[in-house]
């Protein structure tokens, strides 16, 4: 699969960007809390220059973004590339994750889990 650009997207290429692969306090509860759950996301990974994805999801093709303090950074544009190629893109601002987090790990797992449902019922997993 290429973008538009003619770059090729191959998910196996994926990669850490750095050893503490955590750029935020919020990144690292966040992370911590999924796991917690029991659920098992990679930090930091570049799909595409310039662009990483906070923690992603390989199997269901979600990547969970940690915004800062508002939702309106501009993201636009490697939001649409990476909806293009089928993936779901969740935000959390800060706020959201000091303020309730419980709230936040559960919007994920519910999306990874219809994404897995959909997934298996057009036989991809």
């Amino acid at each position: 699969m290429k973008f538009y650009n003619g770059d090729e997207f191959n998910p196996r290429q994926s990669q850490p960007v750095l050893p503490d692969p955590f750029k935020t306090e919020y990144e690292k509860m966040m992370w911590d809390a999924l796991v917690k759950e029991g659920l098992h996301p990679l930090a930091n990974v570049v799909f595409f220059k310039p662009w990483e994805c906070d923690l992603v999801f390989m199997r269901e093709q979600v990547d969970v973004e940690i915004d800062g303090d508002s939702k309106t950074h501009g993201w636009g544009h490697r939001d649409f590339e990476l909806r293009r190629i089928g993936w779901k893109v969740l935000r959390f601002s800060n706020r959201e994750i000091s303020g309730n987090i419980v709230e936040c790990v559960r919007v994920v797992k519910e999306t990874l889990d219809e994404r897995a449902k959909e997934f298996a019922e057009k036989g991809w997993l």
